[in-house]
């Protein structure tokens, strides 16, 4: 039909048009035109409307519950998609169209009304930008870049609207299972597996348990295969070295936080936390939790909380919680790996890389279809058979068993699932990963030790300028750090804090509190760790701290030996001297 044409339908012309499901519009190839019809008498006209558009589908936003129409518009230049917003059908903004849809404005009316009845009968779907487990009917589902269910979702369609690159890329169509697990020789590549679909488990579990977030830190030398291990675990998910899904630690934390926001299962790597000079532990912890900080909107009102559930894979030339204030809350909620294995040569590492940069978004979809098909009772059972063997098998008895326990358990259960779809990952080779951990945390805790021997080590640099006491007096000179006496250090405050510091205990008041529970740092008549004391007739702070040195000259001949909770055994080297001091009491 011609633009802007108008012709009057005889009644036997019009009784063919009425039967049309679109009546009173008539959709053809090249337009879209209305029937306008007066009954008294009988006169119907049908007038050229605008070049041919359709609604295609109405999209939904799962965030705020806009609608977008999706229209197809065909013109002399070709088939075009326009993504046309609800709220602007109307005669004002129905202007935008202009230019990519040729229409009549003596007939917007009719055009609006087109739009709208065309939308009513078309697909309907929900667009949605967070990822991983989501409730809908009752039941709980996964969704990537499309929906993976045991059954059709009934009456509801999704489409995903997200940044991350999830779309699957199988170029090796059936063997994509054998050629992965041809390149699976090592504990390191199989435990990237493991860490990589443990996002899924993690997103499922967190509702039922009280579970942190799998923090998962990999730190070594820049040929360790570090970046091997990221790119292995998130290729479960989709394209492995493209952002965001692979992104980088020198992201500001609120666009880390806006990443994660919404991701119930879906892991993210965060690569190259070496170049960072900050404190992360505020950060960690956050992570670890799954939540942002609390924070207002201008108007003062709280603002909604960015929430995920999932794991966070992260690499670096250095250990993370060495940027942090090295508590037991942090160690517990970051596992780290120290040179972890992952590549028998150059050559291995290049065969995995060749497969997951051409097979990428498979594997998590396949493991997430095994878990979707139990029942929320069964997942919950193997979890905690899962947890009660890695409690009963456990031999180091340090204050991290428990929370540490349950991240060990979501991985043994992702394994043993793992295998279950036919992933060659050995069970045993991934507790054989954690228990070497394990073993290397247990040395960890023992901060106290480590932060006291260097303490030593710096006041045996600077002998100088820690004096000995004797008979209540002392020779005072311009640049004293402290003095010695029989059993005891006293070391000024800024001079302790500096070395604190420069061994990476950026938390002075958690710091104290170990040396203080590992019996070497005294409470003095304040019932505080730091104590103001008289040099010179000026008043400072100062740190009292138990010698295990009979004599500062002696420190480089004498040998520490612990033989209780409260008591400390020094011995000299010709084995004649041995003094016993009780520590931890005035």
């Amino acid at each position: 039909m011609e633009c802007f044409s108008s012709f009057r339908l005889g009644e036997s012309e019009y009784q063919l048009l009425n039967v049309s499901h679109s009546f009173p519009f008539i959709v053809n190839d090249d337009s879209v035109s209305v029937v306008k019809v007066k009954t008294k008498p009988f006169a119907a006209v049908r007038h050229w409307m605008c070049s041919r558009v359709t609604v295609e589908k109405v999209l939904k936003s799962e965030t705020n519950g806009g609608m977008i129409l999706v229209l197809e518009s065909t013109n002399t230049f070709g088939t075009e998609t326009i993504m046309f917003p609800m709220i602007d059908l109307n005669k004002r903004d129905l202007t935008k169209l202009k230019g990519r849809v040729i229409f009549d404005d003596r007939l917007t009316d009719d055009i609006i009304r087109y739009l709208s009845c065309s939308a009513t009968k078309a697909l309907h779907l929900i667009l949605y930008e967070s990822v991983g487990w989501f409730k809908a009917e009752e039941e709980y589902f996964f969704r990537t870049d499309k929906v993976i269910a045991d059954k059709e979702l009934s009456e509801i369609g999704y489409q995903y609207n997200g940044s991350l690159n999830l779309e699957p890329n199988n170029g090796l169509g059936e063997n994509y299972l054998y050629c992965l697990n041809s390149v699976l020789a090592t504990e390191g590549a199989m435990f990237a597996v493991v860490a990589g679909l443990s996002s899924a488990i993690v997103g499922a579990l967190r509702p039922m348990y009280d579970l942190d977030n799998l923090l998962i830190h990999l730190y070594g030398d820049s040929s360790s295969g570090k970046s091997t291990f990221l790119k292995l675990a998130l290729s479960c998910w989709g394209k492995p070295n493209e952002s965001p899904l692979f992104s980088e630690w020198n992201s500001t934390v609120n666009a880390i936080y806006a990443l994660l926001s919404g991701n119930n299962g879906v892991a993210i790597g965060l690569d190259e936390a070496s170049g960072i000079k900050c404190d992360f532990t505020s950060l960690i912890y956050n992570l670890a939790h799954g939540r942002d900080k609390a924070k207002c909107n201008k108007d003062s009102s709280l603002r909604e909380l960015q929430q995920w559930s999932t794991t966070i894979i992260s690499t670096a030339e250095e250990s993370l919680i060495a940027k942090t204030s090295k508590n037991n809350g942090i160690r517990a909620r970051c596992l780290e790996f120290f040179e972890l294995k992952v590549t028998l040569n150059a050559e291995h590492a290049e065969q995995i890389n060749d497969l997951i940069l051409n097979n990428y978004g498979l594997l998590g979809n396949m493991f997430v279809q095994y878990v979707v098909n139990k029942r929320a009772e069964y997942l919950s059972r193997d979890y905690e058979w899962c947890l009660h063997y890695i409690r009963a098998t456990a031999k180091n008895e340090h204050q991290l068993k428990d929370r540490v326990s349950k991240s060990y358990a979501v991985l043994l259960l992702t394994a043993l699932y793992a295998r279950r779809i036919g992933v060659a990952i050995i069970p045993k080779s991934i507790l054989n990963v954690l228990k070497h951990r394990d073993d290397s945390l247990a040395e960890e805790t023992r901060s106290a030790e480590d932060l006291y021997n260097a303490i030593g080590a710096y006041i045996f640099s600077h002998k100088d300028r820690f004096p000995y006491k004797e008979s209540g007096t002392i020779n005072i000179f311009g640049n004293m750090e402290g003095y010695i006496q029989r059993n005891e250090i006293v070391i000024l405050a800024p001079v302790f804090e500096k070395i604190a510091k420069e061994n990476r205990f950026s938390d002075i008041t958690l710091a104290c509190k170990w040396l203080h529970q590992a019996g070497y740092l005294m409470k003095k008549y304040d019932d505080r760790y730091k104590t103001s004391i008289v040099v010179q007739g000026i008043q400072t702070k100062a740190y009292f701290l138990w010698s295990k040195w009979s004599d500062i000259s002696d420190l480089s001949l004498v040998r520490g030996r612990r033989v209780g909770k409260n008591k400390e055994s020094v011995e000299s080297d010709d084995g004649e001297t041995t003094i016993t001091v009780i520590s931890g009491k005035e």
